[in-house]
C-alpha cells in the first residue's frame, strides 16, 4: 500500500516538474520572439523617420542655393547698354523682349551708345521710359579718335607700309673670302664650311690667347674641326698682321 502511494506521489511530482519546465520554455520563447520583433522593427522605424529629415535638409539646401544664385535687387541693378543681352535688358522697368531686341538692333546698326539718353532714339522708347530707367543704365564706349589722331594713325600706317624694312643683304662666303682669321667676326667665321657657333667661338678664343694666328694651319688647334675640314677651310681664309 505504501509503495503504491509513493508511486502516485512520484508521478504527481514528475507531472508538476514537467509542467513548470514547459511553462518556463514557453515564456522564454515568447520573450525571444518579442525581442526579435523589436530588433527587426527598429531599423524600419529608423528609416521611416530618416526620410522626412533628409527631404527637409534637401529642401533647405535647395532654398539656400536659390537664394545665393539670385541676381542683384532692382535697386542695385545697373546695365551697360552696349554689352547687355536681352535677358538683362528685360530686367529694366518698362523694357520687354520687343524693346530689348530693338535696343540691341539699334546698337548693331548705329554703333555703341555714346550716352545713356541716346536710348530715347530707339523705336518704342521715349522720355517717359527713359525717366524710369535712367538711374539703372549707362553707356560705356571708347572715345572716338580726334581728326589729328586719325591723321597720325593713317600716316603711321602708310609710312609703315612704304618704309617696311627690306631684308638686309647678308654677304656670302664668296663675296668676303678670303676671311682674315685675326680680324673676322663670329658671324663671318660662321660662313666658313664646317664652322658652327662653337667652332667660331673657339677660333676667337685661340687667337686672343695666342695673340693672333700666324698660320692658317693653326686651325688644327680647334677641337671642333678635323684635319680634313681644316684643309677645306684653308682656301677661304688668310692670316693678316
Amino acid at each position: 500500500m505504501n509503495s503504491k502511494y509513493e508511486r502516485v506521489l512520484l508521478l504527481l511530482l514528475i507531472s508538476m516538474i514537467t509542467g513548470l519546465i514547459t511553462l518556463s520554455v514557453k515564456n522564454n520563447s515568447k520573450y525571444t520572439r518579442e525581442e526579435i520583433s523589436i530588433s527587426r522593427l527598429g531599423p524600419v522605424t529608423s528609416e521611416t523617420e530618416t526620410v522626412p529629415v533628409t527631404q527637409k535638409e534637401t529642401s533647405s539646401a535647395a532654398t539656400q542655393i536659390m537664394t545665393e544664385d539670385n541676381t542683384v535687387s532692382y535697386d542695385d541693378l545697373v546695365v551697360d547698354l552696349n554689352t547687355a543681352g536681352e535677358d538683362e535688358l528685360c530686367r529694366l522697368d518698362g523694357i520687354g523682349p520687343v524693346k530689348a531686341r530693338a535696343i540691341i538692333s539699334y546698337r548693331e546698326e548705329n554703333g555703341p551708345f555714346r550716352s545713356a539718353d541716346e536710348i530715347m532714339k530707339v523705336p518704342g522708347i521715349g522720355s517717359e521710359t527713359y525717366a524710369v530707367i535712367a538711374e539703372h543704365i549707362y553707356a560705356w564706349a571708347p572715345e572716338p579718335a580726334t581728326e589729328a589722331e586719325t591723321e597720325t594713325i593713317t600716316e603711321t600706317e602708310t609710312n609703315g607700309a612704304e618704309t617696311e624694312p627690306s631684308t638686309e643683304h647678308e654677304p656670302t662666303l664668296e663675296e668676303i673670302a678670303p676671311i682674315d682669321l685675326n680680324k673676322a667676326t663670329k658671324e663671318e667665321l660662321m660662313l666658313l664650311p664646317h664652322v658652327d657657333e662653337a667652332a667660331a667661338d673657339k677660333i676667337i678664343y685661340l687667337r686672343e690667347g695666342m695673340g693672333g694666328f700666324r698660320s692658317t694651319y693653326e686651325l688644327l688647334y680647334v677641337d671642333e674641326l678635323t684635319q680634313k675640314q681644316v684643309a677645306e677651310i684653308q682656301e677661304f681664309v688668310t692670316v693678316g698682321q
